[in-house]
C-alpha cells in the first residue's frame, strides 16, 4: 500500500511540471451558473516575446449543461492600450450527444487550443476578459472557465 502511495504521488509531481506553462487560471462559477453580465478576466505578463504561443480555453461543465456548444467573448487589452474583441465558439459534445472533454462524476473538463502557433507583439501585461455570449441570461451548469497560456515547444 505505501509503495502505491509514493508512486502515485510521485507520478502527480512528474505530471505536474509543465514548464511549457507560461499562465493557467481557472476560476469558480458561483452556483453553477455563468450570467452573462459575469466577466472573467486574466492578467498575464509576458517578457518573451520571440517564442511562439498557445492559448487554450479551459471549461468545466456539468453534464446537465443544457447545450452542445458554448459562444464566448473574448476581449483582450494589450500592454499598449490596444484592445481586440472576439467571438468564440466551442463544440462540446458530437452530434449524438457525447461530451469531448474529459469526465469524472458529474462534470466535464474541456481544454480547447483557441490560438495557435502565436507570438505576443509586445511584452508586458495582458488583460484577457470572457463573457459568455449564449442567448440566456443565466447559463446553468458551468462549473469553472479558465485560461490556459504555454509555450509551444
Amino acid at each position: 500500500m505505501r509503495r502505491a502511495v509514493v508512486f502515485l504521488s510521485f507520478l502527480i509531481a512528474l505530471t505536474a511540471c509543465d514548464t511549457n506553462v507560461v499562465f493557467e487560471e481557472n476560476r469558480a462559477m458561483n452556483d453553477f451558473v455563468w450570467n452573462t453580465d459575469s466577466t472573467v478576466s486574466f492578467e498575464v505578463n509576458i517578457e518573451d516575446t520571440l517564442s511562439k504561443y498557445n492559448m487554450y480555453f479551459n471549461l468545466r461543465n456539468q453534464k446537465s449543461y443544457d447545450f452542445s456548444n458554448l459562444y464566448v467573448y473574448y476581449k483582450s487589452r494589450l500592454p499598449n492600450g490596444a484592445r481586440d474583441l472576439d467571438t468564440l465558439h466551442f463544440v462540446l459534445a458530437d452530434p449524438s450527444g457525447k461530451w469531448r472533454g474529459k469526465g469524472s462524476g458529474e462534470l466535464i473538463n474541456n481544454q480547447i487550443l483557441f490560438k495557435m502557433n502565436f507570438r505576443f507583439p509586445m511584452s508586458g501585461k495582458y488583460i484577457f476578459i470572457m463573457e459568455q455570449g449564449m442567448r440566456r441570461k443565466e447559463l446553468k451548469g458551468i462549473a469553472d472557465v479558465g485560461l490556459r497560456v504555454e509555450k509551444v515547444k
